[in-house]
């Protein structure tokens, strides 16, 4: 047993506050306590069959005059099979991330038949805190037994908007 895809517990966190005609809001979301099993590394270390893209670590990886590094020798045949499933593949997978930010301000009795207005800006999933080396740490996997295996799918979008509401 080296751990499990299943966090100790899952988490968010709600701000928000008004101030005059401004208003802000913060949600924080994030998981503790998973690992991450990261088959993408495990693709981009793997030196066998077609594969034509490799990863930037394997510049730094094992040589007879590069003994202090932690990534295994490159090598085609791979006799110690160091890309064998294995502990060397767990990450942590605890992260927080801002998953939404919003700052509004907003105007009353415009006139012309308009009651309100409100200008804001937004961000979503607009920067995430981990230690995992994948991409994304809030992987979503299509089984419950495959949960905390990444196994490459893109991460979430960051998206930031500019919006305008009009009350009548």
């Amino acid at each position: 047993f080296m751990g499990s895809g299943l966090p100790d517990f899952e988490y968010g966190l709600t701000f928000n506050a008004n101030y005059k005609n401004l208003d802000f809001s913060l949600f924080l979301q994030g998981s503790q306590g998973n690992q991450i099993y990261n088959g993408t590394k495990v693709l981009l270390y793997r030196r066998q069959g077609d594969v034509k893209n490799f990863s930037t670590d394997l510049l730094n990886a094992w040589t007879p005059s590069n003994t202090g590094s932690s990534i295994p020798r490159v090598t085609s045949q791979d006799p110690n099979r160091n890309i064998r499933p294995s502990s060397y593949f767990l990450d942590d997978g605890s992260y927080l991330r801002i998953k939404n930010i919003q700052l509004g301000y907003s105007l009353n009795d415009i006139g012309h038949g308009i009651s309100n207005a409100r200008i804001y800006v937004s961000a979503e999933n607009l920067a995430t805190f981990t230690d995992y080396s994948g991409y994304d740490p809030g992987v979503s996997n299509f089984s419950t037994f495959g949960r905390g295996v990444d196994r490459g799918l893109y991460p979430l979008s960051r998206s930031v908007l500019l919006g305008l509401q009009l009350g009548f």
